[in-house]
């Protein structure tokens, strides 16, 4: 990362075949497993050179270009004897060099309400430029449009807007708690039937999804609940929906009420989708209780015995009794992403993570500011994970659920408009290699 960046506030100042080098040489000691055969003795040694020879140019804070531009030749060169005594295992050649030479977008969403529509922008730029995502992770409201993209490897703009005017609250949202058997009590009790987003038919599971998608759920043991289950009920007015203003009070109660559950030592970050055990649950229903802040948002399974046992069975995989809204834990999951990337969710382990936060505290957001705190602390331990990460300064607010036409086209224009300066970046880095024999020639040549 630091390599790309630096030449692209310098450019021309390293050649691009020397880059290329370079980044091979990387990408090489950088591996640690493949195709089944540990390769960490194998390469221990190339694996320290490439640290102490790039360590001092690319890690001291300022990379020095010129340096990196006289140690390439080197590298490449070392680079294509390691490669070639990798040759002699049983092991695919021509899908390791693959490996190295091509970086796979993964997306980590950030939720937030009505702050995550602006993720739509950065799906159509990404696709504009012909880049799909391999992976996408999300969390509360950027889970749901994780859902919306991961439904097809195609994005289409037209259908999404089309979907989302077609909502409406009162299909979503029904008012007053319920007595629920694996969320806590909100004021609004979210609905996610097949026909809320069309396409998302019955018996849809994480493996039916075109692009492999993962979502942050945090889970709690009964016994560490804080309050009784009345006070989540209670916690703000049952007709929500039927006051034009909801008192700071109410809001504030809820913020306390989020960080003192936060506090809990039984909160437990959980990650579902993507391989491993959790692939045959209804992805509706991961997202739904992603989205379930307790006395806010209550989220329920429907009465289908299979859902019901999938859900049954996280719950006592974890030994957990409560599901609740993924950005307790992990509001913009990149760490998720990176975890599934190193289970070989996407079939290889050199991937961009590209984070997308748009519920960081900021002047304007008025009410909201003491629950983007608490989500905060959990997005700053998640982003190191990431490779790259766009703050959004400017996005909806956090209230608009569904918002009106117009405030969707400006959502999409914003989330468009603020991923663009990341965009030369993004390119460079998923942009193929060139072949590791064409490079370390050219290496000698230039060197010579």
């Amino acid at each position: 990362m630091a390599l790309a960046s630096a030449a692209l506030e310098d450019p021309g100042r390293l050649p691009r075949e020397r880059e290329a080098a370079l980044r091979w040489a990387l990408g090489l000691a950088r591996i640690r497993r493949f195709g089944g055969i540990d390769l960490e003795p194998l390469l221990a040694r190339f694996r320290d050179e490439v640290v102490r020879t790039l360590g001092p140019v690319l890690g001291s804070g300022r990379v020095d270009l010129d340096a990196a531009a006289m140690l390439a030749p080197v590298l490449a060169a070392r680079a294509a004897v390691e490669l070639a005594r990798l040759g002699e295992l049983p092991l695919d050649r021509a899908a390791l060099e693959e490996e190295i030479r091509q970086k796979k977008l993964v997306l980590a969403l950030g939720g937030g309400g009505g702050t995550a529509w602006v993720h739509l922008g950065a799906f159509r730029l990404l696709e504009e430029e012909g880049l799909r995502p391999a992976l996408i992770a999300g969390a509360s409201m950027g889970a749901v449009l994780g859902l919306l993209r991961a439904r097809s490897a195609v994005y289409d703009q037209g259908q999404v807007v089309h979907t989302v005017r077609s909502l409406r609250l009162s299909t979503i949202f029904r008012s007053g708690a319920a007595e629920g058997r694996y969320g806590l009590p909100g004021a609004l009790r979210l609905r996610l039937p097949s026909e809320v987003l069309p396409g998302a038919e019955e018996g849809l599971r994480f493996s039916d999804l075109p692009i492999p998608l993962v979502v942050a759920i945090t889970g709690l043991r009964k016994e560490e609940l804080p309050r009784p289950v009345s006070f989540y009920r209670r916690l703000l007015p049952a007709n929500l929906f039927a006051r034009r203003r909801i008192l700071p009070r109410s809001w504030q109660a809820l913020a306390e009420a989020a960080s003192e559950l936060v506090r809990t030592r039984g909160l437990l970050a959980l990650r579902v989708g993507g391989v491993g055990g959790t692939t045959e649950l209804d992805p509706l229903d991961a997202v739904g209780f992603s989205c379930a802040l307790p006395g806010l948002i209550q989220y329920e399974v429907p009465e289908d015995p299979r859902r019901q046992r999938s859900i049954g069975r996280l719950l006592e995989a974890h030994g957990i009794g409560w599901l609740l809204d993924g950005g307790l834990t992990d509001n913009v999951p990149a760490r998720a992403a990176w975890q599934a990337v190193q289970e070989g969710t996407i079939g290889s382990r050199n991937a961009l993570i590209l984070a997308l936060d748009g519920f960081s505290p900021r002047l304007s957001s008025g009410i909201w500011i003491p629950l983007q705190r608490i989500a905060r602390e959990n997005v700053r331990r998640s982003l190191e994970y990431a490779h790259a990460v766009v703050t959004y300064s400017r996005t909806l607010s956090p209230t608009e659920i569904l918002p009106s036409l117009g405030g969707l086209i400006r959502a999409i224009d914003l989330g468009r408009s603020q991923l663009a300066h990341q965009m030369p970046l993004v390119r460079k880095l998923t942009s193929p290699l060139p072949p590791l024999p064409h490079v370390a020639s050219t290496r000698v040549r230039m060197a010579v």
